[in-house]
């Protein structure tokens, strides 16, 4: 060889020794770990979030289940609410019937306690005149009596019964 050819010694030796000698495969090993480990790591984090996932998964289905069943619970209040307020109309009208009709009981009873007023009434000669003239205690009697019967014989909420 002539001296001007400068040979490095490194390509003639065999790829083994070459690949001890070099040092950069200890450098990828241990680059290599470090990425691997950083992998574990991450895997591992990720395999957290999974769990915690499932776990908010696992909640918010607990949570859309109580939500149904609140709406359910709400229905059924509803339902029962309107049932009451129908009870509570039918009752307000009874009611009202009912203090309609004892209004009407405590008149006939005030007109019988104070025995009338009784009707007008003309005489046989077309002259104003009493009733008790024209028709006599019998009379009276029998008015006031009508008064009574009309009174009992009501029915709830008006009307004549028969």
């Amino acid at each position: 060889m002539s001296e001007d050819v400068k040979v490095d010694s490194r390509e003639f030796m065999p790829v083994q020794e070459q690949t001890q000698c070099e040092g950069p495969t200890h450098h990828h090993a241990a680059a290599l770990r470090e990425v691997i480990e950083r992998t574990e790591r991450q895997a591992r984090i990720i395999a957290g979030w999974e769990a915690d996932s499932s776990k908010h998964l696992g909640l918010i289905a607990e949570r859309d289940e109580n939500i149904a069943d609140l709406r359910a619970e709400r229905d059924a209040i509803r339902e029962a609410y309107a049932a009451c307020q129908r009870d509570f109309d039918t009752l307000a009208q009874q009611s009202y019937a009912a203090r309609e009709e004892l209004r009407k009981a405590r008149e006939a009873l005030v007109h019988i306690e104070r025995w009338g007023p009784f009707p007008p009434c003309d005489g046989l000669d077309g002259q104003p005149s009493t009733f008790g003239r024209e028709y006599g205690s019998n009379g009276e009697r029998d008015y006031m009596r009508g008064i009574a019967r009309a009174a009992l014989s009501a029915k709830p909420g008006g009307g004549e019964s028969e």
